[in-house]
């Protein structure tokens, strides 16, 4: 695998960059917090998304970006002769994931929905390695070197095999082991439901009898419903003999009593037309009273208007004359600001010292604050991690109810050992609490230093904002007073022509006591003229009236005619009600019994259906203890396998293969570091050796010394050789993926000038097996001594860029 291009947008501090990666030894030189670790953090994350990550989502997107721009990642790299693309973002104000992957131009995994969640399956399975194992491999940290010799023998036996994934043969026995306590709790909770089976037997042979019982009563039943039946049917056709004529009968009733109600409609309809006529005559003798007041009110309304316009002029003749006294007063105005002006300039020049002074204030007090909300990053993410833990071990708890709740892992009932879990759970939620309150003391105390921090720079930021403007204001000035005097002019020409309207319009006569005259007797006479429309209106109705009278009249003459006819049917039908009566009751009658003796019939099957029920149970139930049998015999055998596999203490076949493996290792570990120091030291030391307990040794002139007799260098350079070693290792252990990059952080530690040198030239030795190696460090002086270099920089508005020189 070979990185070929990476380009970063809104990425933590990167706004939008793009990098290729040569063969050979690169540098990535940078100062300490400007991103020189983001990059390989980037690489990781387009591979195997969140995780690796080494803060929650919402801090990877660079603060300042807009919601509508994405944080996205675009990796290129060789794996296995194939060229791959990978894209990965999030968008949207949720952050949504996304991605797609190319492989030699097609693509594999388009974008969607759940694109992400599978382009890390897809990429983890083609690599061979999880996340940890690829950084791990891959990448080397300063820190991890010092480990390597400082810890104590348990520390460095455990980091070293955690390193290589050994743990998880750990991982592996304390599973089986635990799978195999549960299956011999399986087992005594199977026998804890065993019953006698020759009981139930004996219980089977009772409900097959009661069954027997009940069929024969059914069989009964079902005699005496066919007799009932006949007897119905008989009733039902001579019912249905006469039901054409009941039902003829009942129509006339019902269409008689409908023609009756419509004619009581229209009678009533009748007489409130005919009132409402004679009240609408009455309107019309009131219209030729009140019409000598409809022509007085549509004669004052003519004069009102003439009126009306003469007050319009009136009134413009004033607001003419008030905007010609505005208009003077505005020129004075002028004048005034422009003498403001000048004297605003001379305070400007002097602000522009202070401002100068203030910036450099400023940048000071940033500086210091950003490094404080580092820290308090830092602190929020363990926070988050831990209410993280607590949230998921409470979770897990609100699962179990009892001793008969289920096991989170293997669904079983968890017995007895309910209360040690729930122990565990409880231990665990004290102690996150614990180091959480530690984490919010630090915190408080933090960010008090960063609040007085914030709080004198925002008074400085203010000062620095109502100055910052400065030397664009001197420039302004000088522009301000132009329109000021394009302002005046206006005014006067705006004067003139007041003066000249007003001259135009000349003297405007207006009456103001019979303007207010004319209106008062408008108000008099307006109710004159509502009621001569609303009357009006009315007695157009007249005419519509005495049609619509007429042609209820006649109406009425034919439903009397209607009605008689219909009484006429009646009574030649000829239909016997009583009669029909009796025969519906008794047809009813015998129907209700048949229906009762269905019902009965419906219990017994009932019964019949819950004694072969319990039957049915019985029998299943002989046959769940045979099968619980079997199940106990097989989980017998199960956990005999498991402890093959692995016994109770450090017996079975994983413990011997696990030594095996750790017994393998350490010569390998050596014989690679040994090639690698050599290398790396020019032949002054050509052997390392890491014994039984990963004590590392260096071989000085034949005699096998402990690396405390060297010097902080030498030692700094054996933990390199080693762990460059463990990287072989696990890169040679991920199958047919052949590494050719690694990534070494800051890994110079205390080696002098020329060591410095001596690492750099014999790392271009391991250009044979890594075409790319990686450093990343602060250190300047080192520039010149590499192949490439890639120069990681902070910019001025706080975003970071890198670029391959």
């Amino acid at each position: 695998m070979k990185l070929a291009y990476l380009a970063l947008e809104n990425y933590r501090k990167f706004a939008k960059i793009a990098l290729e990666f040569p063969d050979g030894v690169t540098g990535i030189i940078g100062q300490n917090g400007v991103g020189k670790s983001t990059l390989v953090e980037a690489v990781c994350w387009a591979l195997y998304g969140q995780s690796a990550a080494r803060t929650k989502k919402e801090l990877l997107k660079r603060t300042g970006a807009s919601q509508e721009e994405a944080c996205r990642v675009l990796l290129q790299f060789e794996l296995n002769s194939d060229q791959y693309e990978v894209m990965r973002e999030m968008v949207g104000k949720d952050l949504t994931p996304n991605a797609w992957v190319k492989v030699n131009g097609k693509v594999l995994i388009p974008s969607g929905a759940k694109s992400a969640n599978e382009l890390t399956r897809f990429l983890t399975q083609k690599i061979g390695m999880d996340r940890e194992s690829f950084y791990t491999s891959l990448v080397a940290k300063q820190k991890e070197l010092n480990a390597l010799s400082d810890r104590t023998y348990g520390e460095r036996r455990k980091l070293i095999l955690r390193m290589l994934r050994i743990d998880a043969i750990d991982q592996a026995i304390a599973s089986i082991r635990s799978d195999k306590r549960d299956k011999r709790r399986d087992i005594e909770f199977i026998k804890s439901k065993l019953k006698p089976v020759e009981e139930l037997k004996q219980g089977l042979e009772t409900f097959k009898a009661k069954e027997r019982a009940e069929e024969n009563q059914k069989l009964e039943l079902e005699r005496r419903i066919a007799k009932q039946i006949g007897l119905v049917d008989n009733l039902k056709k001579k019912r249905d003999e006469n039901q054409a004529k009941y039902e003829e009968f009942n129509k006339l009733r019902q269409i008689i009593g409908i023609l009756e109600e419509r004619e009581t409609s229209k009678t009533g309809e009748e007489h409130s037309k005919k009132k409402e006529v004679e009240e609408l005559n009455v309107a019309a003798s009131r219209l030729k009273e009140i019409r000598p007041k409809v022509v007085e009110y549509n004669a004052c309304t003519l004069e009102k208007q003439k009126l009306d316009e003469a007050r319009g002029k009136h009134f413009e003749v004033l607001q003419l004359r008030a905007s010609k006294a505005r208009a003077l007063e505005e020129l004075e105005r002028l004048k005034s600001r422009k003498k403001g002006l000048e004297r605003t300039k001379e305070q400007l020049e002097q602000d522009l010292q202070k401002y100068r002074a203030l910036k450099q204030e400023e940048k000071k007090r940033a500086d210091e604050l950003s490094e404080i909300q580092n820290s308090i990053n830092q602190k929020e993410l363990k926070k988050e991690q831990l209410e993280t833990r607590n949230y998921e071990i409470e979770r897990l708890k609100t699962f179990l109810k009892g001793p008969q709740s289920q096991c989170p892992t293997c669904k079983r009932p968890l017995g007895l050992s309910y209360y040690l879990v729930i122990e565990s759970y409880n231990d665990a939620i004290e102690e996150n609490k614990n180091t959480f309150l530690g984490l919010e003391n630090e915190l408080k105390k933090l960010e008090e230093k960063a609040n007085l921090l914030e709080e004198a720079r925002k008074s400085i930021e203010k000062e620095t904002i109502l100055l910052e403007r400065t030397p664009g204001k001197l420039d302004q000035l000088k522009e301000e007073i132009k329109p000021v005097e394009n302002e005046s002019k206006e005014r006067e020409s705006k004067l003139a022509e007041v003066s000249e309207t007003l001259k135009s319009i000349g003297k405007v006569e207006f009456d103001e006591l019979k303007w207010k005259e004319v209106g008062a007797r408008l108000l008099d006479l307006q109710g004159f003229q509502e009621q001569w429309i609303r009357l009006a209106n009315k007695v157009e109705r007249i005419g519509v009236l005495e049609k619509e009278l007429r042609e209820i009249s006649g109406e009425l003459k034919g439903l009397d005619k209607t009605i008689l006819e219909s009484k006429d049917r009646l009574a030649n039908l000829r239909f016997n009600e009583g009669e029909y009566k009796s025969i519906s009751e008794a047809f009813d009658r015998n129907k209700d019994e048949l229906s009762e003796l269905e019902k009965q019939k419906a219990a017994v099957n009932q019964r019949i259906l819950q004694l072969k029920n319990e039957r049915e149970r019985l029998e299943n139930e002989i046959k769940e203890q045979d099968q619980l049998q079997t199940q106990i015999a097989h989980l017998k055998k199960e956990v005999r396998y498991l402890d093959w596999l692995a016994g109770d203490r450090e017996e079975g076949l994983l413990n011997e293969f696990k030594s095996n493996l750790i017994g393998r290792i350490g010569p390998a570990l050596s014989s690679y570091a040994s090639q690698l120091l050599s290398q790396l030291s020019r032949g002054k030391y050509s052997e390392l050796e890491v014994d039984e307990n990963y004590e590392i040794h260096l071989i000085d002139q034949g005699e096998k010394y402990s690396l405390d007799r060297f010097s902080g260098g030498e030692t700094d350079l054996a933990n390199l050789c080693l762990r460059l070693a463990i990287s072989q290792v696990i890169a040679e252990r991920s199958g047919d993926i052949d590494f050719q990059f690694i990534i070494l952080d800051e890994i110079f530690g205390s080696q002098d000038q020329e060591r410095k040198r001596n690492i750099l030239d014999a790392l271009s030795t391991l250009t044979r097996r890594f075409r790319q190696i990686f450093l990343i460090t602060h250190v300047d002086e080192i520039k010149d001594a590499m192949e490439h270099v890639i120069v990681v920089k902070e910019n001025e508005d706080g975003t970071s860029s890198a670029s391959l020189e």
